[in-house]
């Protein structure tokens, strides 16, 4: 036998002795305990049920009693018929007593003892006195049918008839004969009780015996297999102390045979070493954090930044708030002014037409105001300042569209028009651009329309950067391409937007959603867009939004939302359109 199996080996087979003779001995010790325990216990149920049943039909017998029940109502045939049914029930129930105590002493007959068995007759021949007390109580009753016609006289002595009877006399009489057999039961009763006690008593002693046995053994084995585990166990703890308190992790253990303990010396001195190289890698990493911990600042300043731009898109919403007032006015007087020129052109040509030769003083201030060129121009300029506010309007109508800045609870809109405003806000950056729309038939969405301009914003504006940055093909224009469609149960709309870019690589696809991930240069991004459009269309509307992109092959963007918000986002089950 080598080492290991002097310690392992020993140890296990202690503690399967120890607990084979804790089995074994909690084993005996609950089989003969519950053996007395359950003799005892059947022994008492027995004697109590039979001293209550006695008991019982002791009292049923004294109660069937004819004289006091009957003799009050001769005069009364009605209710004298029913205390003769009532007899009868009393005795028939006496009978089931009967009959029960007989089934009673079939499951304990073994047990019994002579005066029991004394009873057990005696009750046997009871039980034919009671047959024949209901026959002749049966008799009795069926005499006694007419007593509405039937003499007073005579009904008394048919009662004492029946009173005065054999049957009758030995029926009552027998509860004097039950008294001994009473008396008997109860201190058979008092003796099972104290057999139970003892007998709970015996299968505790024997429990604890057994387990102090078992405690006993566990104490000697624990003293042998201490020997065997204790000292080389204290080379190896007194070097983890040296260690832990020197923090010198150059200590190693000295390994002494190829069991047990040579394997623990051995795995401590590789902890050792491995502790002492993850020391070194901690210190990388505190490096490595101290970098991250700075460039987690600098992503701070960029969040900073992008909290004074959505600043700026407040202010931008109540400008064009501000330009849309006196916009309004121009707009509505506007087409006076060019009505009142009309007239006023109108009216000089006519002029002229009536008087062609004009005073020298009104000639010399036409030549002047070059009369001639303002008839001809004037309309022109009406006409410009009128495309010029359709154009500001627009742009009004495109701000206040985009910002939607004070809904902070979902609207109805249509996202067409999102779309469209957020095109307009790019359209400077669109010019060589070509976008191509395909809009579907969609439903009226209920959502949060500026969030959902500002997806519209994000991943547009990341298209635009690709094809900029990205020099086509001759025959191939840059374009981005926007499709929307519904679902057929008119449930969910999706807007796909795609352009002709170089593509996502595929080793980053997976992180374009990620915080703070971009590709783009410093200062050009903060890698935060595509992640607050992804926590928009995810989380505050419970749709999807998901990219496909191939190197060369371009990027599309599919944006899908439920037409109907609801008050969980996260508990709408995901359906593509």
């Amino acid at each position: 036998m080598n080492e290991q199996f002097s310690i392992r080996g020993r140890i296990a087979s202690g503690y399967a002795l120890v607990l084979g003779v804790a089995v074994a001995g909690a084993a005996v010790g609950l089989l003969v305990g519950n053996s007395y325990q359950k003799q005892a216990l059947a022994a008492l149920q027995q004697t109590t049920a039979e001293r209550a049943l006695l008991s019982d039909l002791q009292v049923r017998i004294l109660y069937n009693h004819p004289t006091k029940q009957l003799s009050p109502y001769l005069g009364n045939p009605g209710r004298f018929r029913l205390e003769i049914a009532a007899l009868l029930e009393r005795i028939a129930t006496v009978q089931t007593l009967l009959a029960k105590r007989k089934a009673l002493a079939v499951t304990s007959e073994q047990g019994a003892d002579k005066k029991q068995q004394e009873l057990g007759r005696l009750l046997l021949e009871f039980e034919v006195i009671a047959e024949q007390f209901h026959a002749r109580a049966e008799a009795f009753a069926l005499a006694m049918d007419d007593l509405d016609q039937m003499p007073e006289s005579v009904a008394k002595q048919e009662l004492l008839t029946f009173v005065q009877s054999s049957e009758f006399a030995n029926f009552i009489e027998f509860p004097t004969q039950l008294i001994i057999f009473s008396a008997h039961l109860e201190e058979q009763e008092q003796l099972a009780a104290v057999a139970l006690q003892q007998a709970s008593i015996l299968r505790m002693q024997i429990i604890v015996a057994s387990l102090m046995l078992s405690v006993a053994i566990a104490a000697l084995i624990a003293l042998y297999t201490s020997k065997l585990i204790v000292q080389p166990l204290e080379k190896v703890i007194s070097v983890a102390q040296q260690v832990t308190k020197e923090n010198n992790f150059d200590l190693q253990v000295p390994t002494t045979g190829a069991g047990d303990m040579g394997r623990l010396a051995t795995a401590l001195n590789q902890l050792i070493r491995q502790v002492r190289l993850l020391l070194q890698q901690l210190g990388q990493k505190n490096a490595d954090l101290s970098k991250a911990l700075k460039q987690v600042n600098e992503q701070q300043v960029q969040l900073v930044q992008s909290e004074k731009m959505s600043s700026l898109g407040q202010l931008v919403a109540g400008v064009a708030h501000e330009i849309n007032n006196p916009m309004n006015f121009i707009q509505g007087n506007l087409a006076h002014v060019q009505t009142y020129a009309e007239d006023l052109l109108a009216l000089l040509a006519h002029y002229q037409t009536q008087y062609p030769n004009p005073s020298s003083e009104i000639q010399i201030k036409a030549d002047a105001i070059d009369i001639k060129f303002i008839q001809a121009d004037l309309p022109k300029i009406l006409t410009s300042m009128e495309v010029g506010t359709d154009r500001i309007d627009q742009i009004v109508r495109s701000l206040r569209n985009f910002s939607r800045m004070d809904e902070a609870t979902a609207k109805q809109v249509d996202l067409h028009e999102g779309i469209d405003s957020t095109l307009m806000i790019l359209k400077q950056h669109l010019c060589d651009i070509e976008v191509i729309k395909r809009y579907g038939a969609l439903p009226i969405v209920d959502c949060y329309p500026g969030q959902l301009n500002q997806v519209f914003m994000n991943v547009l504006a990341n298209a635009i950067d690709a094809l900029t940055d990205h020099s086509p093909e001759e025959t191939t224009p840059h374009q981005i391409t926007i499709r929307t469609s519904s679902s057929p149960d008119g449930k969910w709309v999706a807007v796909a937007i795609a352009d002709n870019g170089p593509g996502i690589p595929d080793e980053i696809q997976h992180r374009i959603f990620d915080p703070f991930f971009t590709t783009k240069a410093v200062g050009k991004g903060t890698g935060l867009g595509m992640s607050i459009s992804y926590q928009i269309i995810t989380e505050k509307h419970g749709g999807i939004l998901t990219c496909h992109s191939e190197p060369g092959q371009g990027t599309e963007f599919i944006i899908q939302v439920p037409t109907t918000q609801i008050a969980d986002p996260k508990a709408v089950e995901l359906t593509a359109v």
